[in-house]
């Protein structure tokens, strides 16, 4: 019996990222790898990335007391 590989090979991150980027789902794109979709999921969770943006009209602030500060 063969044994699977474990770990995910950049191409595999690859076709994950650009699966994502044409919507489609964690479920649909662990078939086309043939992998686990908790496998999936954890892959993209542990990878994501926030992108930091203010509200509307405003940049983005950090500040512990952003609420009673202007800049």
């Amino acid at each position: 019996m063969g044994t699977k590989p474990k770990h995910l090979t950049q191409d595999d991150r690859q076709a994950i990222k650009h699966s994502l980027d044409s919507g489609h789902s964690l479920k649909a794109i662990a078939r086309a790898i043939a992998k686990d979709c908790t496998t999936v999921s954890k892959e993209v969770k542990n990878r994501r990335m926030f992108e930091k943006s203010g509200c509307l009209g405003k940049r983005f602030n950090d500040r512990a007391n952003r609420y009673g500060c202007d800049i």
